[in-house]
């Protein structure tokens, strides 16, 4: 995937508005299955369910940045260690 500042003529940057609508509005379908999905468990089946997946998004964040941390660095927070 190429960042919208990477690419030749990014100064004008455009897009389908159709397209993005699309995306949205399946987005937010997902997110509300997920909330539905998160208050049928128990509160702390919900708690350790929402730990799973912020500490995957800060795995995922992190690869995108170009960082590779483990679950463990997360969970310990180890890679909030100054550089």
């Amino acid at each position: 995937m190429v960042y919208n500042w990477q690419q030749k003529d990014w100064l004008r940057f455009q897009y389908d508005e159709q397209k993005v609508a699309q995306t949205a509005l399946r987005f937010a379908e997902l997110a509300g299955q997920s909330v539905g999905y998160l208050n049928g468990l128990a509160e702390r089946n919900q708690e350790e369910s929402i730990v799973t997946i912020l500490v995957k998004e800060a795995i995922k964040t992190s690869e995108i940045e170009g960082e590779m941390i483990s679950q463990a660095d997360v969970m310990m927070g180890k890679f909030l260690v100054e550089k």
